[in-house]
């Protein structure tokens, strides 16, 4: 009887002690810290689905010119780049595969000046481009001229889209282009005497017809 009571009494005393410590905040509950994994900080150019974007300070930059370094075989190459205000790069639509051309561009405005960007989003310069998803009232893709600094030029873009015009005299385009890099014989479409061409430039090609009197006429324009 008397062993009873003192486990009682000692229960009691237990519990009694533990209402006091509780009371006094003086015991602690370890825990088990819970890992947080550190958020991926964005920098730099990022391709994000079909659009490139520009982050600093984890951040889309918008309506800004960046210029960006690369490395192209063992070479270091700078590119230009306009991100516009919902911060995705401008760039022409990607016709690689589904029409096999690499270099057509997008006409863009920016201040007061117009500027043609290719499919990856680089600010093109010093020469003629074409985008062909882009036509003139007589169904004619259009072609730009952009100097050393990646602006258009007007003049000798509307002279070049006038030599280029469907069935124009070739002398034209060829003596606003000069000697292509490459002359490619094609099989004739035309159905009239004499041969179809494909005359290879730097960023464009040009499609003409040649007649048995050497005459020449243009077929279009095209991006490579």
């Amino acid at each position: 009887m008397e062993k009873k009571r003192n486990r009682s009494g000692f229960k009691k005393f237990i519990i009694l002690l533990l209402c006091v410590i509780l009371a006094q905040g003086v015991i602690t509950v370890p825990f088990m810290a819970e890992k947080v994994q550190a958020a991926t900080v964005k920098k730099g150019l990022k391709k994000e689905g079909n659009y490139y974007y520009f982050y600093a300070n984890n951040k889309k930059v918008t309506n800004t010119w960046k210029t960006i370094k690369t490395t192209s075989n063992g070479k270091t190459v700078s590119y230009k780049y306009y991100f516009g205000s919902n911060g995705r790069a401008y760039a022409a639509k990607d016709l690689k595969k589904s029409m096999k051309y690499n270099k057509n561009v997008v006409l863009k405005k920016i201040g007061n000046y117009y500027y043609g960007f290719d499919r990856l989003g680089h600010m093109v310069k010093s020469g003629y481009y074409n985008n062909p998803m882009k036509y003139d009232s007589n169904g004619d893709s259009y072609t730009y001229y952009f100097d050393k600094n990646g602006r258009c030029n007007s003049a000798k873009s509307k002279a070049i889209r006038k030599a280029g015009a469907y069935q124009a005299d070739a002398a034209a385009i060829r003596k606003i282009l000069g000697k292509p890099k490459k002359e490619i014989k094609l099989n004739s479409c035309y159905g009239e005497p004499g041969d179809d061409y494909r005359l290879n430039y730097a960023n464009i090609y040009v499609t003409i017809h040649r007649y048995p009197d050497k005459r020449e006429m243009v077929f279009g324009i095209f991006p490579m």
